[in-house]
């Protein structure tokens, strides 16, 4: 959140997926936009009436007329998106849920935190949304590698907010799961790009949550109206100054943690055969992957 004169408004650096989503062409990107906004409409005053000429122009009789009435419709559902009673503060003591999803245009996340209300019931209100457009190479990806490329994205876009805590990924994509499951070895027929990317997510705590696609509008709706920001490089990058960690004190912290001090004298050194150390079994299965990115020295 930022101060301003009159109050307090959400940054424009967590709303900018949203601030400048383009307007629909086509009644399936206009039902992706309405998902959104129908996934916040609990917290947003009188949504079913402001919507009701974006509505009309998903009838199947009516042909896609982009009127003064529907724009003005859409540009005041931005804004009651943008309400700071809506987005929340970032918490790292909350439960952290990243929704991602991708599209053949772009890939989209939004930054959860999962709340308890005093009834039981639980729900996510969010803290960040983004999106990027694809480039004309990433827009002949697979669908699978697409989904897999919307998931660094997110982990890209939200290092600041993930890295060193624990979180959950939701997708719709099942595949995926397998492949990047932080309990299992990534398969040996993977490609180099999901092999490169599975080794990316290596680095982070997290646990996979499958979601029906339905339940994913708000990602949905940004990959398909993303902004014209494009993420072309996605490497091995991610600890540098402006982070609360530094390469010296991740290296001094890894010497002195008994499990990750062990995983570095194997690789400088060689890993067995086999390996009987449950505390190490993890690393054991990507032992492959480490000496792939070796040589490269902690300074201790």
């Amino acid at each position: 959140m930022r101060n301003v004169s009159k109050g307090r408004a959400p940054s424009p650096s967590i709303t900018q997926a949203i601030v400048d989503a383009p307007v629909p062409t086509n009644v399936k990107e206009l039902r992706s936009s309405l998902g959104l906004i129908n996934f916040y409409s609990a917290f947003l005053p009188a949504a079913s009436t402001l919507l009701k000429p974006l509505r009309i122009l998903t009838e199947k009789s009516k042909e896609f007329l982009w009127t003064d009435a529907c724009q003005n419709a859409f540009v005041a559902a931005k804004q009651l998106l943008l309400k700071s009673n809506l987005l929340i503060h970032y918490d790292p003591a909350k439960e952290i849920v990243v929704h991602t999803d991708a599209s053949p245009v772009g890939v989209a996340c939004v930054l959860n935190h999962r709340l308890s209300l005093p009834d039981g019931s639980v729900v996510e209100k969010p803290v960040l949304f983004a999106s990027c457009s694809l480039t004309p190479v990433q827009q002949r990806y697979s669908q699978l590698d697409r989904e897999a490329f919307a998931i660094i994205f997110a982990i890209t876009k939200l290092r600041k907010y993930l890295w060193g805590r624990s979180f959950i990924l939701v997708t719709d994509n099942q595949p995926i799961r397998h492949i990047f499951s932080p309990e299992k070895s990534i398969p040996i027929v993977a490609s180099y790009r999901l092999q490169h990317w599975a080794a990316i997510l290596a680095a982070y705590s997290y646990k996979f949550e499958q979601c029906k696609s339905n339940f994913l509008s708000v990602p949905d709706a940004l990959s398909r109206l993303p902004v014209p920001v494009n993420l072309v490089d996605v490497d091995f990058d991610f600890v540098t100054d402006d982070l609360p960690l530094n390469f010296n004190s991740l290296a001094e912290a890894t010497a002195q943690d008994p499990i990750l001090a062990k995983v570095y004298d194997f690789t400088l050194q060689g890993w067995p055969q086999h390996l009987n150390d449950s505390s190490l079994a993890l690393f054991f299965k990507v032992r492959i992957v480490l000496l792939s990115r070796w040589p490269f020295r902690l300074p201790f």
